[in-house]
Order: structure tokens, then C-alpha cells, then sequence
């Protein structure tokens, strides 16, 4: 079964998201995740797993625990913890295992995955992600919403250097742009940028090249998640147990 290609994103309207229908999806998510998992078969899912990780730097097979991968205990917590520092020389996704910094040897160079860099801060420490899907996936998977003793921070896709994590963006009021091809690792095809006018400036003198496009912000990307990436089926299986 070849790779699930990511449906084209529909513009929506304003609308408050309802939290039971959410922890709903999300019951549901899972078991379609499962069911498809064990229809695949295991051949299938370790190609899937292979192809996610064609760009070097992750497992044979992506199927290793990923490292952090335990979110902390469910509490009632308020609040958005300070960005913790970045483990760019040993880190690894929280959600697909892949390195956080681009192997030197990549195809794409230097700064290919450190543009989509994503980090999930807590008081007692934090998750790391080498896209933006891949922190929002993980979100999903495990009830984790901004502000409510958690924070999402992200790189700036417009950077010239990885970012320290004093660098990093608040997620909540940053500008996030989709683009039909923009180059992101685990085909994201999403990037954060500081305002509206950043993202514009960016897009300016390369719009042919990225097809089409939207600008979104935090909360609708909270609300479609898990959004689609490489392999996600598999990946959200292994979270979701």
C-alpha cells in the first residue's frame, strides 16, 4: 500500500470547538489507527516507516520507542511553561524518532529539519520534534493543549541558523504557513513564522514554486489534528498504544 498522500486543507469557518466531539474524534482515531495497522501487515508498515525517513538520521524501520515519547500525568495545570534548551547534537523526535538536526550528509543541507523544529515545554521539561505535524500529532495522541500547563514553541521557518531555545517562537501567536510544496521534513508542508507580513515576505519570490497556500494560526491547527504527514498511521498507533 503506497504512502497516504495529505488531502488538500479546505478553508473553514470561525466556529468554537467542542471538546467532547474532539475527545470523540480522537476515540475514534485511535481504533481506525489500529484497524489499519493490523490490516496493513507488518511489511506494509515497515515500507511506510522507510519511506518517512528518507532523508537519513532515524531507525531501519522507525518502529523504536521514541525517545521522551511519555507525556507527564494529566493535571489541571494552567498556564505556559518558558521554552527548555534544544538537544541539537543528540535529540530525537518525541513523535517519529528521527534526529532533530539534519544528518550533514542530507540531500536538502543544512537546516532542512531545524526550520520545522517544535518543542512541547513543561515545568518539569520538554518534548522535541523535528516538524511542526510531528508536535501536533503527538499533542493529539496525548490530550496536550497549549496553555493548560504546556507550551508549543517553534522555530522561525524563515531562520538562517538553528535557533536557541530563547530564539524560539511562541506557537500561540505565531503565523503558520501551508504550502502545497514547501520543504518540510515528514512532508509537514508547514512552517511558522513571527507575523502574517513574514510569511508574506517569504512567499513573495517564490509563489510558483510553493503552489497553492494558506495562512493559519494555533488554534485551527490544534483542531485538525493530527494533521497529515508521512506514516502517520503507524506513528499514531505506536502513541496511542
Amino acid at each position: 500500500m503506497p504512502p497516504v498522500r495529505p488531502r488538500n486543507p479546505e478553508p473553514v469557518p470561525d466556529a468554537t470547538f467542542d471538546p467532547d466531539r474532539r475527545r470523540a474524534i480522537r476515540r475514534l482515531g485511535a481504533l481506525a489507527a489500529g484497524a489499519l495497522v493490523v490490516a496493513s501487515g507488518a511489511t506494509t508498515v515497515q515500507a511506510q516507516m522507510q519511506h518517512g525517513h528518507q532523508h537519513g538520521g532515524g531507525p531501519a524501520t522507525g518502529m523504536a520507542p521514541a525517545s521522551g515519547a511519555t507525556p507527564p500525568p494529566a493535571g489541571t495545570a494552567t498556564g505556559r511553561p518558558d521554552a527548555h534548551a534544544i538537544p541539537w547534537a543528540e535529540g530525537r523526535c518525541a513523535f517519529c524518532d528521527m534526529t532533530l538536526a539534519t544528518p550533514p550528509a542530507a540531500p536538502q543541507g543544512a537546516g532542512f529539519r531545524e526550520r520545522t523544529y517544535a518543542q512541547w515545554a513543561f515545568e518539569g521539561g520538554a518534548r522535541h520534534f523535528e516538524s511542526i505535524g510531528c508536535a501536533l500529532g503527538w499533542a493529539y495522541a496525548h490530550g496536550v493543549v497549549d496553555g493548560e500547563g504546556a507550551a508549543l514553541y517553534v522555530a522561525a521557518y524563515d531562520q538562517t541558523e538553528p535557533p536557541t531555545h530563547a530564539e524560539l517562537l511562541a506557537a500561540a501567536g505565531a503565523t503558520f504557513l501551508w504550502a502545497e510544496r514547501l520543504p518540510a521534513s515528514m512532508m509537514a508542508k508547514v512552517g511558522a513564522f513571527a507575523r502574517q507580513a513574514d510569511a508574506a515576505a517569504f512567499v513573495a519570490p517564490r509563489s510558483a514554486q510553493l503552489g497553492r497556500r494558506r495562512y493559519l494560526d494555533l488554534t485551527l491547527l490544534a483542531d485538525l489534528a493530527p494533521l497529515p504527514i508521512a506514516n502517520l498511521v503507524p506513528l499514531l498507533q505506536r502513541q496511542l498504544g
